[in-house]
This record gives structure tokens, C-alpha cells and sequence, in this order.
């Protein structure tokens, strides 16, 4: 029996659905999640390839500016988190117990698979692990990262990336709270939004005061402010378009070129990037058309175990690279030829982990997410 092209493609599609029970997803949500994945991976596209770059060839000028831009993808998720699970918390009471289980099974697994992962690379590599030498102290290592504790703590973190998941969890332990110690939900509306906003105002006071560790939280700020607004159906669609996300982008690199980003990137991240998500739920922008499209939308389904293992895999990438083309400073537009086979190949490693690790055990039924409802 012949099977159809558009066969093919829905068995395709249908690798990366993801159960949402009786809630009504937020489409193009789900395909900010995505760019905000591809950026994280022009970052460490661009710097496991700069050995083959000379250092005063323009291309090295760019990859500057691509590292920092894409650096920022970290940021656009914490905007995301801040909008579901503040959102959720707000939309209907949830014992604290069950809810904190959910967040855990939903970051464990796949964490478990790839730091194990990493763990038996460093073995195999040595010469790469950061394992310190001594194993007691290589234990409390292993531990400290079991925990999710780089990130918050000084600690580096054994998966690259994972520094992030400990923002992630803080601030999953620290909603909760908030909304019981200062019964946010009785507020109204009004009260909330100044509320939040006057607490990102102090946050990003006290950055300008020099006090910027953990500068990052002020996004997930960011994202319950979007919640707000969005519930409020607030005229917000009159002042966003499109045309946010690139000139946030543009804004981005131009006070990076001035010198001007130290104090000046949380807060246009803050701003331009709540701004996007904004602009998303307005399905008549074709940036939410865009993120909306099939193939954004399964990108962003798979955005976590992506984010994960894409590390690992440019880095067994370019080490196979280097033993049969060693760096020679001489390459340039090689660079842009190569980002689209090597990001494929990327896809495919974490969709084996997404379908094999991400979804059965975090996505399943008896484990499914809870999405903010998208009403218009």
C-alpha cells in the first residue's frame, strides 16, 4: 500500500505532539520557544567554529555579535516560564506538593540522560572533564549538580547549559510562595501589575547600582507581567507588531557595539522581548503566523531536550572536524555553509531524545502539562 507525501509528513509532525489534555494550547508560544532555541544554538555554533576563523577577518566581527545575540535565547525562555507557570499558578489553586513534583518530572529525566551523558564523555575524554581530581570532591560535584545548583550558586555547571535550570527551579519555588505570602490573587488587575512592575524597577535599580548578580530573574518578571496584560485584554495590539523582535535584536547589537550593554541589555531584553510574546497572540502579525507554522511549533515541543543536547553534539561535531581539517584561521563564509547541515544534525540527536526520554517520561498523559488557556 502506498503511503502519500502528506502522510509522511503527519507521521512526521505527529513525532513531536505533545498531550495537553483538555487545554487549548498557545500556538505561537510554542514556535517562540523554538527561536529562542535556534539562538541558544548560534552561540555555540559560533563558538566552537571560531578556531577556524582568522581573529581580524570580518566574519570574526560578526561572530562577536552573533554570540551575543544568540546568548540571549536564555532570556526569551525565562520570559516564556514566567508567563505559564505564573499563569498557572493564578488560574486555579494547586497544592504545593503535587505541583513541585510536576515541575521535577518535567526537568529530571531528560536532565538525568544527558548529565549521565556527560558523565561517561569525561571518562572517555579526560582531557575535557571537569570532574576535579580528587573524588570526594568530584562526588560533591556530581552532587551539586544533581541538585541543580550551578547557576545560582558559583558553581560550573558539568552540561553547559544547565547553569540555567537552576534559575528555573528557583523561581519555580519561589511563585508559590510569593502568591501565599502576599495573597497576589486577592489583588486586583491593577494592583498586581504595578505591583510587579515596581518590583522589576527596584531589580533593575539595584543592576545599576553594580548589584547585578542574577540579573536574569528580572525576565521571568518580565513573563508575569505578560500574563497580566494579556488577561487584562488590555489595547496592547495597537503598540506591538513585528517589527519588535527585529529592532530588539538590532537594539541589542547596537549598544553592544557602543559599549552601552552592561547596563542597558536586561532591561531592552525586559521590554522588547515581553513585548514579542505580546505580539505572538495577535494571530494577525506574521510574526505569530510564523511561530505558529508546524515546523516552528515541533521545534518548540522538543525545545527542552534540544537545548540540553545540542551542546554535546557540536562538540563531537567539530572534534571529528578538527581530525580531518585542522584549523588553519582561514575559513569565512564556511561558517554560514555549514549552519544548516550541522543544525539538522543537531535536530535529529535531539529528537531521539525527546521521543525516546522527554516524552514518554515528562509529556505522557499521566504527566501532562498544564497550558494557560489562549482565549482571544
Amino acid at each position: 500500500m502506498s503511503i502519500s507525501l502528506s502522510q509522511i509528513t503527519h507521521r512526521c509532525f505527529s513525532l513531536y505532539e505533545v498531550p495537553h489534555g483538555s487545554h487549548q494550547t498557545i500556538a505561537p508560544l510554542e514556535g517562540v520557544r523554538a527561536i529562542a532555541a535556534f539562538m541558544v544554538f548560534i552561540v555555540h555554533y559560533c563558538a566552537q567554529f571560531t578556531p577556524w576563523i582568522a581573529q581580524d577577518s570580518l566574519t570574526w566581527d560578526w561572530i562577536v555579535y552573533y554570540r551575543h545575540l544568540g546568548s540571549k535565547g536564555v532570556e526569551l525562555f525565562f520570559i516564556i516560564s514566567g508567563f505559564l507557570i505564573y499563569g498557572m499558578l493564578m488560574g486555579k489553586d494547586r497544592p504545593f506538593v503535587p505541583y513541585i513534583k510536576r515541575r521535577l518530572q518535567r526537568l529530571y529525566p531528560t536532565f538525568l540522560v544527558v548529565l549521565l551523558l556527560y558523565l561517561c564523555l569525561s571518562f572517555v575524554f579526560p582531557q575535557e572533564s571537569k570532574l576535579p581530581n580528587e573524588w570526594l570532591a568530584g562526588l560533591g560535584y556530581v552532587l551539586a549538580n544533581l541538585l541543580m545548583l550551578p547557576g545560582m550558586l558559583p558553581i560550573e555547571a558539568i552540561v553547559t547549559v544547565s547553569w540555567s535550570l537552576s534559575y528555573e527551579l528557583f523561581f519555580y519555588l519561589m511563585v508559590p510562595a510569593l502568591l501565599y505570602v502576599t495573597q497576589l490573587k486577592h489583588w486586583s488587575r491593577t494592583q498586581r501589575i504595578t505591583f510587579l512592575s515596581s518590583a522589576a524597577l527596584l531589580g533593575y535599580l539595584l543592576v545599576l547600582l553594580g548589584y547585578d548578580s542574577h540579573s536574569e530573574m528580572l525576565l521571568f518578571i518580565g513573563g508575569m507581567l505578560v500574563y497580566e496584560i494579556f488577561q487584562a485584554r488590555a489595547p496592547y495590539r495597537a503598540i506591538v507588531g513585528s517589527w519588535i523582535f527585529p529592532v530588539t535584536l538590532a537594539l541589542l547589537v547596537l549598544i553592544r557595539w557602543v559599549g552601552l550593554a552592561e547596563k542597558l541589555d536586561i532591561l531592552l531584553l525586559f521590554i522588547g522581548f515581553s513585548l514579542v510574546c505580546l505580539c505572538c497572540f495577535d494571530t494577525q502579525t506574521w510574526l505569530a503566523k510564523l511561530c505558529s507554522s508546524p515546523l516552528l511549533r515541533c521545534y518548540g515541543n522538543m525545545s527542552y531536550s534540544y537545548y540540553l543536547i545540542h551542546g554535546v553534539t557540536l562538540k563531537c561535531f567539530f572534534f571529528v572536524l578538527a581530525t580531518q581539517v585542522a584549523p588553519h584561521h582561514q575559513w569565512d563564509v564556511e561558517l554560514y555553509l555549514w549552519v544548516v547541515p550541522v543544525f539538522f544534525m543537531t535536530w535529529v540527536v535531539a529528537t531521539g531524545l525527546f521521543v525516546c526520554v522527554e516524552k514518554p517520561l515528562s509529556l505522557s498523559k499521566s504527566a501532562r502539562p498544564t497550558a494557560v488557556k489562549m482565549e482571544y
